[in-house]
């Protein structure tokens, strides 16, 4: 688990089947095509990282990926979870990170490693905000 991102992980209110639209989770997320290094061997298969819980199905979950990685100029559908925002602690994340709303990814809920925290509701609106015209057709 990669210490610089995240807080600490902790279990899921209840289960894996607890998880709720709004979430901060950590998950395992698997690799169409594996990663091979210049010799021809498979280098990675998956990566663990932070996730926001969007939808959720018995099964399944569709995420958006978070990154620590800020940018300069932020994508359309990105919303900043800054450390200096009342919201940030809430979230469970280590450092300041982005939400990626239009980077989605369905995951089987086995892959859900753990529990980070979750959204308060100025977060929850300006996320709702932008997943609305972000899918908007």
């Amino acid at each position: 688990m990669n210490g610089d991102t995240i807080g600490k992980v902790r279990s899921p209110p209840v289960d894996a089947r607890g998880i709720a639209k709004g979430d901060i989770i950590f998950v395992d997320f698997r690799f169409v095509r594996a990663l091979i290094d210049i010799e021809g061997r498979i280098k990675e298969t998956s990566k663990e990282r932070p996730a926001l819980a969007i939808y959720t199905e018995r099964r399944q979950l569709v995420v958006a990926y978070i990154t620590s990685k800020l940018l300069l100029v932020p994508d359309p559908a990105d919303v900043s979870i800054l450390k200096s925002n009342p919201s940030f602690e809430k979230t469970g994340l280590k450092n300041s990170s982005i939400i990626k709303l239009g980077v989605l990814y369905t995951v089987s809920r086995d892959d859900v490693l753990g529990w980070l925290g979750s959204l308060d509701d100025a977060l929850r609106n300006e996320i709702n905000t932008k997943l609305a015209a972000c899918f908007r057709i």
